[in-house]
């Protein structure tokens, strides 16, 4: 016969009581969750409005954006070539509407500029409103098919390291010039922290602006990194400042840590104001649709890219 013994004695079998001591951790947890959803449901207030308007966003609904088959086969092309011919400048150009066949083949392979082009100088002179660096090793599927979105509606190009380095005789100056040369004042957008040197070549202009697209949960990312740069741009409809996150989310360690040293960075500039916080704030999750990298998207009072 099976002796009956009392919970409250030592050795009994306690699990259910460790999981009813949990469920109000669970039951807290879904809570915050909750509320951070419905905050990136709202509307931001005045203080905290991003550069440009709801009306800047794209309707998912909106047929009116619907891409045409022309624009996909585009946009297939350039990732083709992307994936396949990864040290090569692309430029949005190839396979364009009306420069592919039914069968999908571009019929302007010319615009794809090689490091061997007997025509390199003139090719690269032709300025876009803003460049986009892809180092040869983030040339897979996930970041070509961002990549080649980014060139082709803001009508750019894709950039290798040797675009930036190689020196070309320029008869009209009558000496070798580089890409810095060229454009000393067009934005580059870097991915992520994949930056390989770039903007602290002893080459790269001063006056030149960085744009990041970050995923900014990755922990490469630091703030310095977000110091570095003139403009960050981000991917979602509603972008939080990290000062509301921080209050809305006390244990989300790493960006309260974040914002703390952009505050302690600023309030040793002696600069901790209404308009820093909101320039600071722009920096880190400012929402960018195509118009506002073409247009610089410059941020008033930002201090470049010296942390």
């Amino acid at each position: 016969m099976t002796k009956w013994r009392s919970p409250h004695k030592p050795g009994h079998w306690r699990a259910p009581q460790v999981w009813l001591h949990r469920l109000p951790v669970l039951l807290r947890t879904v809570g915050i969750t909750m509320l951070l959803l419905q905050m990136l449901s709202l509307p931001l207030s005045p203080t905290l409005r991003r550069h440009g308007t709801d009306a800047d966003f794209v309707d998912a609904h909106n047929t009116e954006w619907e891409v045409s088959e022309e624009d996909l086969q585009n946009l297939s092309l350039l990732h083709e070539s992307c994936v396949t011919d990864t040290n090569a400048v692309l430029p949005w150009q190839y396979g364009a509407p009306g420069h592919h066949r039914p069968n999908g083949v571009a019929t302007n392979p010319h615009e794809v500029i090689h490091e061997n082009d007997p025509d390199l100088l003139q090719k690269l002179r032709q300025c876009p409103d803003v460049d986009i660096f892809l180092p040869i090793g983030l040339h897979g599927n996930g970041y070509c098919e961002d990549a080649v979105a980014y060139a082709k509606y803001l009508k750019s190009r894709l950039l290798p390291l040797w675009a930036l380095e190689v020196k070309l005789f320029d008869p009209e100056v009558g000496h070798e010039v580089d890409y810095y040369d060229l454009y000393p004042t067009t934005p580059m957008i870097f991915f992520q922290h994949y930056w390989d040197g770039v903007p602290s070549s002893p080459r790269w202009p001063d006056q030149k602006p960085v744009y990041l697209m970050p995923n900014i949960e990755m922990v490469e990312l630091t703030p310095e990194h977000y110091w570095r740069v003139d403009v960050v741009l981000c991917k979602i409809k509603v972008c939080c400042f990290l000062d509301g996150l921080k209050e809305a989310m006390p244990d989300a360690a790493k960006w309260a840590r974040d914002w703390d040293f952009f505050q302690g960075e600023a309030e040793e500039r002696n600069t901790w104001n209404n308009q820093a916080k909101a320039e600071v704030g722009a920096r880190i999750v400012q929402t960018a649709a195509p118009k506002i990298a073409k247009t610089g998207g410059k941020i008033k009072g930002s201090s470049g890219r010296n942390p």
